[in-house]
This record gives structure tokens, sequence and C-alpha cells, in this order.
């Protein structure tokens, strides 16, 4: 009868330390503990950088300029110049409509906002 003869099992040698692992696993561990690295740090940064960043609001008075008359122009200015004032103190930077090209809608303050404000 014939010999069967089944292939050698695979197995970790002993090294000084233990067993080896294979050099898939450990390439995969080495990339992983970079990946997470990398994604942490950069992480960090963001939040350095965007903590020295002022908040930002922008009031639309040329909106409210067209919709109200010309005598009660002036008080309409006054309002947005205390407003713009106000929120200054608080921390925030305060922009005009007319120098920002875009902006989310949660920004920027109405007419209505800045008379409430304003009282």
């Amino acid at each position: 009868m014939a010999e069967i003869r089944t292939p050698p099992r695979r197995t970790c040698k002993p090294t000084p330390t233990g067993y080896g692992w294979p050099p898939s696993m450990l390439a995969l561990l080495v990339s992983v503990v970079v990946t997470g690295t990398g994604l942490i740090w950069m992480q960090r940064e963001l939040d350095r950088s965007l903590a020295v960043r002022p908040p930002i609001v922008v009031l639309d008075l040329s909106a409210a300029a067209r919709e109200t008359d010309p005598a009660r122009l002036k008080t309409l200015l006054d309002h947005y110049r205390t407003t713009a004032e106000r929120l200054a103190g608080q921390g925030l930077l305060v922009l005009d409509r007319q120098a920002v090209l875009a902006a989310p809608k949660g920004l920027i303050l109405t007419d209505r906002e800045v008379r409430h404000a304003a009282d």
C-alpha cells in the first residue's frame, strides 16, 4: 500500500521572546498605528486653529436700508452700529454683508434680529 503524505503544518517557530508574528500582520499593525496617530494629530491641529478664530456674524444692512423709508434710515444705522458693537464686545467678528461673497443663512442677521438686539 502507498503511503499518504500530508503537507507539513505551518507553525510559527519559537523565538527568544516567544512566537513571531507573520509579516503581513506586523505590517497591518504598523499601518493602523501610523494612520491612527496621523488622524489624531490632524484633529488636534484643526481644533487648535479653530480655537484662535473668532465666531463670525454678518449684518445685512443693505437689505434693511432698501426696505425702510429715508426718514428712518439714521435710526436704522444707529441700531446696526449699536448691535455690531455689542456683538464685538462679546467676542464676535462682525462683517457687513456687502463685504462677504457668500455665507450660510445662519450667520446673517436680518433687520428683525437687529432691532431685537438693539432694544
